[in-house]
């Protein structure tokens, strides 16, 4: 029988592609052969334009491009081409407005929780996006690449820690009763 492999990484992120040499070596192998999910390319373009902010005139459009610089430093492609439609760009902002609403967590925090569960649904756009802007906000890279591995990690405090395990149980698994009493005793229901 053939193995075939899909390599869906070739076009992720640098840090967590797998090296091409790596597809090369396991395709010498007799009977291998690798089907590639996109061309091998750093950079991929949308296929359809963003707006130009400057000749943006519908209030709901506006208020979505300026939600967006402040919280992220930048408009993403995603709602500069949503932007197009004015409905959609008012949706975007009402769902960024509702998860920044105030809380009582530390915004680092709660963005920190926000990319580890796009990196464990493997949501490169989000990724980037939320990576971006920990960085911008002076979250060190060294944090970022533990991140995966917080629970050996000197960078973090236990109360992080239990914060990143809490976000990876919801999404890969189930909170148990043990779990759930540890985060109710380090976090306040506003925090939540």
């Amino acid at each position: 029988s053939r193995s075939c492999v899909l390599f869906a990484t070739w076009n992720m992120r640098p840090s967590y592609r797998v090296p091409k040499s790596w597809i090369y070596d396991f395709l010498q192998q007799p009977g291998k052969k690798a089907v590639a999910c996109g061309p091998l390319e750093e950079e991929r373009m949308g296929r359809l334009p963003a707006v130009d902010p400057q000749d943006v005139h519908d209030p709901r459009v506006v208020a979505a491009l300026d939600a967006m610089t402040r919280r992220m430093g930048e408009v993403t492609e995603n709602l500069g081409i949503l932007a197009h439609k004015p409905e959609y760009a008012e949706l975007i902002h009402a769902v960024s407005e509702a998860i920044d609403s105030p809380t009582e967590i530390d915004p680092i925090l709660k963005q920190m929780l926000e990319l580890k569960v796009a990196r464990l649904f493997g949501c490169e756009y989000s990724i980037d996006l939320m990576e971006g802007c920990l960085l911008r906000k002076g979250v060190g890279q060294d944090e970022l690449h533990e991140l995966d591995f917080h629970r050996e990690s000197t960078l973090f405090d236990e109360r992080t820690k239990l914060a990143l395990t809490f976000t990876e149980k919801m999404v890969l698994d189930s909170v148990d009763d043990e779990l759930f009493a540890l985060v109710r005793r380090a976090f306040s229901l506003q925090e939540t």
